[in-house]
């Protein structure tokens, strides 16, 4: 004898209600929440000024502020930016107006905004980060911190990451510029003034990408991915290796609108994937999230036979 058959429905897709919104610091009292996953790089994006008068920057998840130091700083001599295969080469050296400037003429134009505005700072002290820190917490505009302490000789970014994660950070951005150099084969000598800069662009993506899984995996801290995303694909990719955002640099030096439109590419892959929220993907990627879906796999064709039975 066999007991009735019990049809299992699943709810309408809403292709309307796709929800990119990202609450970026679950963890932190005041929180930090993201109208999408997407935001800017430090450096790449000037103190988005100058890009607010091209496009509506309030489709922005986040801006990142150039490096911000406690005194103006003029930068390394020219030239400071290079192409090369697969990206290019910038030896900038922290060219910016200073944290007076930044408090007296840029804040009150970010207070006016819609969209959060983090300001990277940068000291060659910790004394020097104390201080920017103090002086730009609680400002009007200001909606977080991210501090530019990355270094060449990070060999074990697992191990970094969980150096700043216990020392109180309330989020990770993986990862900067790598070292690089090119050659001016006409003149014989490097191509950047300083000599040697640091890589951007699709180059750096596999390199970031497994950073940001290596630490996803490991370690319970909200990441912010980055490193040579030019689409929504990009983008999707570092979400499920783990990170809960991504920073769009290099790609905006040959596309100012290259974050929007990597916004309306995750957007356009979850419609496509019937998925209405950006969080059903956030760390899809990593092996405890796999073995998880298959076990829920596994459990809904069980529980699909028994009510066949």
């Amino acid at each position: 004898m066999t007991g009735p058959v019990v049809t299992l429905a699943h709810l309408p897709y809403d292709s309307d209600s796709v929800n990119l919104a990202v609450e970026l610091l679950p963890g932190h009292k005041r929180g930090l929440h993201l109208s999408n996953p997407v935001m800017t790089a430090s450096g790449t994006f000037a103190n988005g000024v100058e890009y607010a008068k091209m496009f509506d920057s309030a489709r922005l998840g986040a801006i990142v502020s150039k490096a911000i130091t406690l005194k103006p700083r003029r930068g390394n001599v020219q030239p400071r930016i290079v192409e090369t295969a697969g990206g290019m080469l910038n030896s900038i050296g922290l060219h910016n107006i200073g944290l007076d400037a930044i408090l007296n003429d840029v804040a009150p134009v970010w207070a006016s905004w819609r969209v959060p505005v983090i300001a990277n700072i940068a000291g060659e002290s910790i004394g020097d980060y104390a201080e920017l820190a103090r002086r730009l917490d609680g400002v009007a505009g200001v909606s977080g911190i991210e501090m530019n302490i990355s270094c060449p000789n990070v060999t074990d970014i697992v191990s970094m990451a969980a150096a700043v994660a216990d020392a109180g950070a309330d989020a990770v951005t993986l990862i900067n510029t790598f070292p690089a150099m090119r050659i001016d084969v006409g003149s014989r000598r490097p191509a950047l003034g300083w000599g040697s800069g640091g890589l951007s662009g699709p180059a750096l993506k596999p390199i970031a990408l497994r950073m940001v899984y290596q630490v996803a995996r490991v370690r319970e801290i909200p990441i912010i991915g980055c490193g040579g995303i030019l689409s929504g694909e990009d983008a999707v990719e570092f979400v499920m290796a783990g990170a809960s955002a991504v920073q769009v640099g290099t790609a905006t030096f040959l596309n100012p609108s290259a974050p929007l439109e990597v916004i309306d590419g995750i957007e356009d892959f979850l419609r496509r994937e019937r998925i209405e929220d950006i969080g059903e993907i956030v760390g899809a990627a990593l092996p405890a999230d796999q073995e998880r879906a298959k076990t829920e796999a596994e459990e809904s064709a069980t529980q699909g036979l028994r009510t066949r039975s």
